[in-house]
């Protein structure tokens, strides 16, 4: 380069800037590219080094790294290239390997999953795939093309290696096969797609039992178990009815389709509006009728995250109010009528007993803590009161008017 014509292009520049800028008009404004984030998933994988044209670092803690839009990402372990691809939002090794059906890996998708994940420094942890230790190691000797079995062969002589030079999980350091290595990495790229995507996928749905929290019209609050089936049919229980099987497809653009086994059901579409840690977020469309069947429902991924999820549904209407119980006792098949007296947040409930005109029985009252869980029933609003049917076959019936409630009491 000629540095004495770059000193003087520069000292050009400065000197001409007040007047009209260097190298064009004084509007002229340089867009600073928009840089955009990605993740790279196995689990999330940190201490891959990555670099694009304009960016270069480590993933981190949750796999993330960073790119502008239409750039090549080079991913590294260590010194070894596991391959340049588009930037996107999400990365896996099937991006890396070339693969569009993750039901069907290529073995270098394998390989890529297997070294990810029998080189975890904390594999207690499943949240994520750390490999910060290995960013400076070498692994030129490693062919990703290989077949699953001498890689695995490879891996197995490495694990020995990396766990006496400490940059393993000291503690579990055996070898994950490649039949394992691919059953967890399609299980979390599966999730991850519906993440990233908000779009269901035939994949995830396949084996996964949601318990549902929904809102229907008439039916008010109820709660259903559903468990998808890889044949394409899934099973519902619903309190307090029998089991039940409808079939489901995935369409093209995600959409889940529900048809019932009953012809005078409408076929009922779901797609995703949330996904968050605790459950999934859907909005459900009747075909029939062109409206939407639910706009609450939930699929919540365990039984405690729907009682918590419903618990928090049907808060306003408990919370700091009191509603009069009446029913029939089970144990002497006699009518009773109870007060039962909510805390400003309903995470208590005292109730006492009440006589026929409406006055307090002494020394009857109690008081429960959490009565909103666990939840094992539907709810029903109506105009005077509140039923609840109970996963026994029983109805609880809660009145918001004493002389209502009275009335109904007498009748008894």
């Amino acid at each position: 380069m000629n540095l004495s014509r770059f000193k003087a292009l520069v000292l050009s520049c400065v000197a001409t800037v007040a007047f009209v800028g260097c190298g064009g008009g004084s509007d002229s404004t340089a867009t600073a590219p928009v840089v955009a984030t990605g993740t790279f998933v196995d689990a999330p994988v940190q201490g891959l080094k990555y670099t694009t044209a304009t960016q270069t670092g480590y993933t981190d803690s949750n796999g993330t790294y960073k790119y502008v839009a239409g750039e090549q990402v080079e991913f590294f372990l260590g010194n070894l290239s596991l391959g340049k691809v588009t930037a996107s939002s999400l990365t896996t090794p099937y991006t890396m390997a070339g693969d569009t059906n993750i039901s069907a890996p290529s073995d270098k998708a394998k390989n890529i999953a297997m070294l990810l994940q029998n080189f975890d420094a904390n594999r207690s942890d499943s949240a994520v795939l750390d490999l910060s230790k290995l960013k400076d190691h070498n692994f030129s000797d490693v062919n990703l093309s290989a077949t699953t079995a001498d890689m695995e062969t490879k891996i197995t002589a490495l694990l020995g290696t990396l766990n006496t030079a400490g940059l393993i999980d000291a503690t579990t350091h055996t070898l994950i096969n490649a039949t394992t290595a691919s059953t967890a990495m399609k299980t979390y790229v599966a999730e991850a797609t519906l993440k990233s995507n908000a779009k269901f996928t035939a994949e995830y749905l396949s084996g996964k039992t949601f318990y549902v929290v929904s809102h229907w019209d008439p039916e008010g609050w109820i709660t259903l178990t559903n468990t998808f089936h890889s044949n394409g049919t899934y099973s519902y229980y619903d309190a307090p009815d029998a089991n039940a099987t409808v079939d489901y497809a995935v369409a093209t653009d995600g959409r889940l389709k529900i048809t019932s086994r009953d012809p005078s059901d409408p076929i009922t579409y779901a797609t995703i509006k949330s996904v968050t840690d605790q459950y999934i977020e859907v909005n459900e469309y009747m075909e029939s009728t062109n409206t939407y069947k639910s706009t609450n429902t939930y699929l919540c991924f365990d039984k405690a995250k729907a009682d918590a999820k419903l618990a928090q549904l049907l808060k306003p209407l408990f919370a700091g109010k009191t509603l009069f119980e009446v029913g029939i006792d089970p144990q002497d098949n006699k009518a009773f009528i109870n007060s039962n007296v909510f805390n400003a947040d309903a995470t208590s409930m005292t109730y006492t007993h009440l006589d026929a005109n409406g006055n307090t029985v002494p020394n009857t009252s109690q008081t429960v803590q959490n009565p909103l869980l666990p939840i094992d029933y539907t709810v029903r609003e109506m105009p005077d009161y509140l039923l609840i049917h109970n996963s026994d076959g029983t109805n609880t019936i809660l009145y918001f008017d004493k002389i209502k409630a009275l009335s109904y009491y007498s009748s008894l």
